[in-house]
């Protein structure tokens, strides 16, 4: 948005009865310095902020192949720049008819201010898209990038209609609304049936199969949840197959459950050399780490398993527990935060009650622990926090919180102790 905002800074308001070019004004030299300032600004917070930020880095094609690229798909790859020629077409179907009828007419519009300012958020938009690096493949990640759509509509329909009021505009737009029309009809009636559905998405997954690991999880899931049992567990049973890495990795699991961290981390560190952005292989080898005690080589493994794969619970949790070692308790309750917010698990809600009642965040401490305890999730060792709050408090719930300790957990041992010292809370 910036850029496009910039464009009234840099154009005189008064503009001639004849609807000539923008002029500068007797102020254009503070104009353009408020607007240059403006520009550098923003670029300059993108960067500060893309070098501390491990998931803005990865989440952006590099320009020359790198540690993470796959299969030497970079910004000026030839299947990037067929992906993002497909996406265009994707987004408007009928992007052809309006860039030829730019071509001839451009003139007759192309200094108005509202196609000018709707021209540089276009740009920007297919920009940032052109950047972003499609994790799960182009195909299947259409719909994220597909907000650079919506300025480039916009631009394309005002210019044809609004602006360029001609027979020749109004049929250009109305064909490229048709072709539109069109593409969206055969895509919605490919969704209504399930095999055509079903053979629409393999073939996407066909097309990027190191990227594709998940997808192929989600058809033996779909499989799975239909009753098809047999083609769930086929799928499921030749994913690994699919790639050269896959019983590697199923020995590399089974060597660090056994407690050979050390072989473990070589092999892991040969599937990475093939599939650099296997998020689930990063957080096992920070597991290694772990076992290792090498803390420091064990959070950068977690820092990329949670960039390549954010609001993973698993990941949230290991990398926060690392920071607390490290005494860098803001780090770590952001993390566990995030965690919690994601699912709700009992293993973050537990660390961050630690916190608050170690820095005597009374208020803080209360309301997760009454939150954390009503999910069906929660720990005995959570529930029994709130019970001994509560009788603490002479909050009458404390019946109900002891009775659910014996109904969902069989906490009989507890319970007898604690009502021992609580007389007055004897079970009815």
């Amino acid at each position: 948005l910036v850029p496009s905002l910039v464009i009234p800074l840099l154009t005189n308001p008064h503009r001639t009865r004849s609807g000539g070019t923008a002029r500068f004004d007797k102020d254009s030299r503070l104009r353009l310095s408020i607007a240059g300032l403006i520009i550098v600004v923003a670029i300059l917070v993108v960067e500060i902020r893309a070098s501390s930020d491990l998931f803005i880095k990865l989440a952006l094609l590099p320009v020359v192949p790198g540690r993470f690229s796959v299969s030497g798909y970079t910004l000026f790859a030839m299947r990037h720049l067929i992906d993002f020629a497909n996406l265009l077409f994707l987004l408007l179907p009928g992007i052809l008819v309006a860039l030829l009828f730019w071509r001839k007419t451009g003139d007759a519009f192309g200094h108005n201010p509202t196609v000018q300012f709707l021209a540089v958020l276009t740009l920007c938009g297919l920009g940032a898209a052109f950047f972003i690096d499609p994790k799960i493949g182009m195909p299947r990640d259409w719909d994220l990038l597909a907000f650079a759509g919506v300025p480039l509509s916009v631009m394309a329909y005002y210019s044809l209609i609004a602006i360029a009021r001609t027979a020749v505009a109004r049929r250009a737009a109305l064909l490229a609304i048709a072709l539109g029309g069109m593409v969206l009809i055969s895509r919605t009636a490919v969704t209504m049936d399930a095999s055509a559905s079903i053979g629409h998405f393999t073939n996407y997954l066909r097309m990027d199969g190191i990227r594709e690991l998940t997808g192929w999880r989600v058809l033996a899931d779909y499989y799975a949840g239909a009753g098809d049992t047999a083609r769930s567990g086929k799928i499921l049973g030749s994913l690994w197959t699919m790639h050269s890495y896959g019983d590697k990795l199923d020995r590399a699991d089974s060597l660090l459950d056994h407690g050979n961290p050390v072989g473990a981390k070589t092999i892991y560190y040969e599937v990475l050399a093939s599939n650099p952005i296997h998020h689930t292989t990063w957080f096992s080898l920070g597991n290694c780490y772990m076992d290792l005690r090498r803390l420091d080589s064990a959070r950068i493994c977690f820092e990329i398993a949670n960039a390549l794969n954010p609001y993973n619970p698993s990941y949230l949790n290991n990398l926060a527990g690392l920071y607390y070692y490290a005494r860098d308790q803001k780090s770590a309750e952001r993390l566990w935060l995030k965690s919690y917010s994601v699912d709700h698990n009992a293993y973050a809600a537990g660390n961050l009650l630690q916190v608050y009642r170690a820095t005597g965040r009374q208020e803080e401490y209360i309301d997760l622990l009454e939150r954390a305890a009503k999910e069906h999730s929660a720990t005995v060792q959570i529930v029994r926090l709130l019970v001994q709050y509560q009788a603490s408090s002479h909050n009458l719930d404390v019946r109900n919180t002891l009775d659910r300790l014996l109904r969902q957990y069989g906490d009989t041992a507890w319970v007898d102790s604690f009502s021992q010292r609580y007389p007055g809370l004897q079970q009815r």
